[in-house]
């Protein structure tokens, strides 16, 4: 019996807490806050008729198009690959939990932090790119090639950002380079006044990064229904846009999980099994959540131009900056 617990710990971990349902439950949750902050933001109603203040409308539309909309195919269409590596993104956006101090069965080593680059800065990009090219269109390809160019940018400044207080947690904690040090530590980092002016560069470079991540205003330039329909997700229809969908509204909601462990500490200075630490974790993330709701009723689309010169600039620069300045630290320090 004790040689099965662990395993049995480990399937309900990955199924309901902190795995597939919790996730899909926050992801559709985070959907519904930016459209009802950005509605509000814009004077419009936002989501309404499903569910209380409109809260099960996300999870109609994903049922929607799961059971009751047509899945359109061409002659060259591999809608079953599309599905396949939409539900392999998922899957390594599930495994990236177990990293966090939230999950009850946790990998927690020295750089471990590079786990979290392979799955969520390796395998999301891929799944989102061979799901587009599994239904071959002109428009869709365009699609792709503006999304690479975006990934060339935003990847390593979402990850340069979080290395920031990786780094400086490294200093003061071990396993060193690792989420779960950083998050327990993340709350004292912002007490030191060497710290404080680098965590603040990576913070404005990560929340602008998640911001192209997720193709929120001002950078959906890979979508740009204006001129391209739909961009890469133009051939996109019924289970497949469904799980395109999730795909995305999951790899929004962990970008925003992340930032609230790594930078805010999660539910720090509470325990995590403690009601002040759960009313704590929910409101730092709620605040991640309505400063990318903030920006995106604020800006309209940047061209594309414009949209990686200020990319570059105010989140790749910015945060390789901090992370020099944080290794420098490190080496004097130590």
């Amino acid at each position: 019996m004790l040689e099965i617990y662990p395993f049995i710990m480990t399937l309900l971990s990955a199924l309901v807490f902190p795995g597939i349902l919790f996730i899909v439950a926050l992801a559709l949750f985070t959907e519904w806050y930016i459209r009802k902050a950005v509605a509000h933001m814009q004077s419009r109603m936002g989501p309404t008729y499903v569910g209380p203040i409109g809260l099960l409308q996300p999870l109609a539309d994903l049922l929607k198009l799961l059971s009751v909309k047509e899945e359109m195919k061409q002659k060259y269409s591999m809608t079953w690959l599309a599905k396949a590596f939409g539900v392999i993104g998922i899957g390594a956006m599930v495994a990236c939990l177990f990293l966090l101090p939230l999950s009850p069965v946790r990998f927690i080593g020295d750089y471990d932090f590079l786990i979290f680059i392979y799955l969520f800065g390796v395998w999301v990009p891929i799944s989102i790119i061979v799901m587009a090219l599994s239904i071959p269109n002109p428009f869709a390809h365009l699609g792709v090639s503006r999304l690479l160019t975006f990934i060339i940018v935003t990847e390593p400044a979402y990850f340069a950002g979080l290395l920031v207080p990786i780094t400086f947690a490294s200093i003061e904690a071990k396993p060193v380079y690792s989420i779960y040090s950083t998050s327990i530590k993340a709350v004292s980092l912002w007490t030191n006044p060497y710290y404080i002016p680098f965590m603040i560069i990576a913070l404005i470079a990560v929340i602008a990064s998640i911001q192209a991540k997720a193709m929120l205003n001002p950078f959906n330039i890979p979508e740009a229904e204006q001129e391209l329909i739909a961009g890469f997700a133009t051939e996109f229809s019924g289970p497949v846009l469904a799980i395109y969908n999730l795909l995305h509204d999951i790899d929004v909601a962990i970008s925003a999980l992340f930032v609230t462990y790594v930078f805010l500490g999660g539910p720090l200075p509470f325990n995590h099994l403690s009601i002040p630490g759960i009313i704590l974790l929910i409101i730092k993330y709620i605040a991640v959540v309505t400063i990318i709701s903030v920006i995106r009723s604020s800006f309209g689309r940047y061209r594309i131009d414009q949209a990686i010169r200020v990319l570059t600039k105010y989140s790749l620069i910015l945060a390789l900056i901090a992370v020099i300045a944080a290794n420098i630290m490190v080496y004097v320090f130590h």
